[in-house]
C-alpha cells in the first residue's frame, strides 16, 4: 500500500510555524509575490527547518497582516 501523505494545511495556525500553502491562503499572494517580496524586505523570511523546508512565524505573518489592515483603514479614512 502507497502512504501519502496528508494535505497541506490552508488555515494559519494559531501559534508556531506555517508552511507555504497556509502562509499563501492567509495573505492571499501566490508564492512567486511572497518571495519577491522577502528579497526586497517587505514580508517576513521563513524558518529554515532543514535542507529542503521553511515555514514562517505564525507571528510575524499575523503582525504583517495586521500591518496591512492598519494602512488600508487609514487610507480609508481619509
Amino acid at each position: 500500500m502507497k502512504h501519502t501523505s496528508p494535505a497541506p494545511s490552508l488555515t494559519l495556525p494559531t501559534e508556531g510555524l506555517a508552511k507555504l500553502p497556509a502562509v499563501m491562503n492567509a495573505t492571499g499572494l501566490p508564492r512567486s509575490t511572497i518571495y519577491a517580496r522577502i528579497k526586497l524586505g517587505e514580508f517576513p523570511a521563513p524558518v529554515k527547518l532543514g535542507e529542503r523546508s521553511v515555514a514562517w512565524p505564525v507571528e510575524s505573518v499575523r503582525a504583517w497582516i495586521a500591518e496591512r489592515v492598519a494602512v488600508a483603514t487609514k487610507a480609508g479614512a481619509k
